[in-house]
């Protein structure tokens, strides 16, 4: 087992599929993203740089590994598992350790969420919230739902993390409260155009 090491400095890795820096930048220098401008001013910002075709469960392993996909062994959405049957890739998928394997095993405390193309949650030094616990998407708080255990680890989480789970109230709640802003700002667009 390596020496533990102390961290100097906290890392927040954020993968925004299909993000493009041509379209932050603009809105960063609106000031409409003032929570990521704070997180570009204190740390840095790039563009990413990789192989081709851009399949997600490519190049987010390779994000993962420092690796390309005949190391890490992702090649796409699904593989060949036992009994020669289809199967989604998933964490057990990969080849090589992700880089919160490597911090774990330096005793550095990791928190993953929603990494794409993982799962089952992976046994870290820290808290592993798999794809598969957003899954879920009960009715109301009130109805009876379940979340697969293998989404998170350390299972001791799944009840507390349970009460993040989005549901379709909450969704439709959000959804009438963009509707009735949304009418807002067109009553007083059509205003100015009586002008």
């Amino acid at each position: 087992m390596n020496t533990p090491v102390t961290p100097t400095r906290k890392v927040l890795l954020l993968g925004w599929n299909l993000a493009s820096w041509h379209l932050v930048n603009p809105l960063l220098d609106q000031g409409k993203l003032p929570h990521l401008q704070s997180l570009v001013e204190q740390g840095i910002m790039g563009g990413l740089k990789t192989q081709r075709p851009l399949i997600e469960h490519v190049v987010y392993n390779s994000v993962a590994t420092g690796t390309y996909a005949d190391r890490h062994g992702v090649l796409g959405p699904l593989e060949v598992g036992p009994q020669d049957q289809i199967q989604p890739t998933g964490s057990l998928s990969r080849r090589v350790d992700a880089i919160w394997d490597t911090l774990s095993d330096k005793g550095l405390n990791c928190n993953v969420v929603n990494f794409p193309t993982t799962g089952p949650a992976e046994k870290i030094n820290g808290t592993f919230i798999a794809p598969s616990f957003f899954e879920t998407v009960p009715g109301t708080y009130e109805e009876k739902f379940e979340v697969p255990l293998v989404s998170v680890h350390p299972e001791s989480q799944l009840e507390s993390l349970s009460q993040f789970i989005v549901t379709l109230q909450d969704q439709q709640t959000c959804l009438e409260h963009i509707e009735e802003e949304e009418r807002k700002r067109n009553s007083q667009y059509q205003w100015l155009f009586r002008l």
